[in-house]
């Protein structure tokens, strides 16, 4: 999914770039974002301190990139406005807790409207569960509504070689990927 977010989304080039992962895990991408597209800053986030340790470790050399242990709804107002670019892939469907993730959806969004800069770009992937399906269709509105403009919306379902299982026993529904662009030109950043 990387690889098509660096060679689709948006279909610009990252080269000088600041760029937020949300959900990074132990830090695959930064790599492939800081050294072979040429972002100028990386930073990964992920609540699992386990994963940042080991992200951080592996990445310690790399100029240019950090990982802290931060909730993608909660970014420090330092953050406002100073991505070029916010990545999310196959993560939000586990935000939320036990508000579910229909609820994450808005804090996060209006979230990441806040940390890009005016022009910005949120690459937006994930899957929905079957209990969760009305969200694949609500996650564009939710979108919007956090002051972001979709760009390009794709059903990434067809494409998917699911596991071992046919769609009707599969628990994922769907995947999709959302490019939205935060519009609003306001210069207090």
């Amino acid at each position: 999914m990387y690889h098509y977010v660096t060679t689709q989304g948006g279909q610009r080039s990252l080269y000088g770039l600041r760029i937020l992962e949300i959900a990074c895990g132990k830090g695959a991408a930064a790599y492939l974002l800081k050294q072979d597209c040429g972002a100028a800053e990386y930073m990964g986030i992920d609540l699992c301190p386990n994963f940042i340790a080991l992200a951080r470790d592996n990445f310690r050399n790399m100029q240019g990139v950090q990982f802290y242990v931060a909730n993608a709804c909660e970014l420090p107002v330092k953050f406002d406005g100073y991505f070029d670019m916010v990545i999310c892939l196959d993560a939000a469907h586990g935000f939320g807790g036990e508000q579910g993730v229909f609820n994450a959806y808005d804090s996060l969004f209006s979230s990441i409207h806040k940390t890009l800069r005016p022009g910005g770009l949120f690459m937006f992937e994930d899957v929905t569960y079957k209990q969760f399906h009305p969200e694949l269709h609500a996650a564009s509105k939710l979108v919007a509504k956090g002051g972001l403009e979709i760009l390009f919306e794709e059903d990434l379902t067809p494409h998917i070689a699911w596991p071992e299982q046919s769609m009707q026993s599969a628990p994922i529904q769907s995947c999709f990927y959302i490019v939205s662009q935060r519009t609003d030109f306001d210069d207090t950043y």
